[in-house]
Parts: structure tokens; C-alpha cells; sequence
């Protein structure tokens, strides 16, 4: 609808994710000027406005053209996991360095290189052949370690590999079908009073992973839109629970004054 998704010539798989994660950067620096390329999933929510504004805070370079960065929720001495048939088996990895734990990587629901170092990927990647394994965020971790680089681990990035933000109200009915959608009605759902609070805080979150349905990313979306206003549940609770201290306060006045 808007021209802007772009499909690779490949099939991919969650095994082959680092191919696509290499053709994002690949793409980003062929066709853009790109100062900073993101990477992330189809179901992490991603709060623009503070995140540009973040960027832009850590430029360091006239027109943020070299930075040297690699931003994200950075892991450390993770385990290399070498049993059959596991999920996230890479004895690719153990195979080619002979190492138990991998080197500081960003978690993959969600990361930032500059334009410079994606760039410098590509360029060694059609010299000598980067080494790729399934392992899309930790291999890319394993990509980087020799170079010099600006690491931000950035708490405000949500990229465990966990469900967050969201708190049940009713569960699904069984049958009940959605009247917008004409699916299956899912469970009704809230955000959670802290994650609104921090949603528009002066500290924001910036990406919040695992985010499970599209009706939940659109509440996400909203309730950041709001922000600032008086319409945000943040504004509405710290409102109402400054009318309920006014009640308290003037109840006991009008009781005195009876």
C-alpha cells in the first residue's frame, strides 16, 4: 500500500534470519544514505519520536556520518548452546571458534548499527566472506568484536525474548468472534499502568518486544500518539488521583463546615 516493504530473493527461516538481517543493512546502505539502520521484528513496537531524539543526542560526527555505533539491550558471556535439536543449537558457531560463550551482542528484537559500521560489513562481507550462523543477534555481536565501536546497552530497549506490557482483563470466550475483524476474539486486554507511565515518561521506552497481535501494537501506538496530552492514562490517572485528593480535602471541609 505504501511502497514500503522490500522482499529478498530468499527463502528464510528462523535459522536463516542473519541472511535477511545482512540484506536489511546490504539494502539500507546501497539504496540510502543511511546514518543509522535499525533492526527489528514484525512484532516489536518501536516509539520513533524519543528514538530519533536519542540519536541524534549521540551523534558525535558533523552530520552523524561516522559513529562507530551499536546500540541495544546488550547480553554478555552468553551460553553457546550445543544440544540437538535445540532452538537456538549454533555448534556452527562452536564448530568455527571452538567458544563456549559468545562475545557482547545486542538481544535481536531489536538493534541499531550506524550507517558506517553496516557499511563496513558490506564491504568486508564481498572482500572475505563474513562467517554466518544461526545465531542472527549473537553471530552479529561475533561480527563486530574486532572492530572499535561506540557499545550503548540501552535499558529502554525491550528485547527479551518474554511477553511483556499488556495485563488481562476477561479472557477469550470461547466462539466469540471479533464484529471488526469477523476472527476470533481474542482475550480483553489493558496496558500496564507502569509501561504507560514509562511510555511517556522523560525516559521512555524505545522498543518493547513480543508484542503478541496487531490489536495490542495499535494500543501501543495510540497511547504513545497520546502522550503529552491530557488523554494519555498516564495524564488521566495522575488527574484523577489529584481530583480524588481534592475530594478528600474538601469533604472534610464541607463536614466541618456543616
Amino acid at each position: 500500500e505504501f511502497g514500503d516493504i522490500v522482499t529478498i530473493k530468499q527463502r528464510t527461516s528462523y535459522k536463516s534470519i542473519l541472511y535477511k538481517t545482512y540484506f536489511v543493512f546490504e539494502y539500507a546502505v546501497e539504496h540510502y544514505d543511511a546514518r543509522f539502520v535499525l533492526k527489528t521484528d514484525d512484532d516489536a513496537f518501536v516509539h520513533v519520536p524519543p528514538m530519533l531524539s536519542l540519536l541524534r543526542s549521540l551523534c558525535e560526527t558533523p552530520d552523524c556520518a561516522a559513529e562507530r555505533l551499536y546500540i541495544g539491550r546488550m547480553i554478555q558471556e552468553s551460553e553457546v548452546l550445543l544440544q540437538p535439536g535445540h532452538k537456538w543449537n549454533n555448534y556452527v558457531f562452536f564448530n568455527h571458534t571452538g567458544l563456549k560463550t559468545y562475545p557482547k551482542y545486542a538481544m535481536g528484537g531489536g538493534y541499531i548499527l550506524s550507517g558506517d559500521v553496516a557499511r563496513t560489513l558490506i564491504q568486508v562481507n564481498r572482500a572475505m566472506r563474513l562467517k554466518f550462523t544461526p545465531i542472527e543477534d549473537a553471530t552479529l555481536g561475533f561480527w563486530l568484536m574486532a572492530m572499535d565501536l561506540r557499545h550503548v546497552d540501552h535499558e529502554r530497549f525491550y528485547t527479551w525474548a518474554a511477553s511483556c506490557c499488556f495485563e488481562t482483563l476477561e479472557p477469550a470466550a470461547p466462539g466469540a468472534v471479533d464484529p471488526a475483524t469477523g476472527e476470533q476474539a481474542g482475550a480483553k486486554v489493558k496496558i500496564m499502568d507502569a509501561v504507560t507511565d514509562d511510555l511517556c515518561s522523560s525516559d521512555p521506552w524505545l522498543i518493547l518486544h513480543k508484542i503478541d497481535s496487531p490489536t495490542k501494537m495499535r494500543m501501543l501506538g495510540e497511547e504513545a500518539r497520546r502522550c503529552g496530552t491530557p488523554e494519555s492514562a498516564s495524564a488521566k490517572r495522575a488527574a484523577a488521583k489529584k481530583a480524588k485528593a481534592g475530594m478528600g480535602a474538601g469533604g472534610g471541609g464541607d463536614a466541618a463546615a456543616a
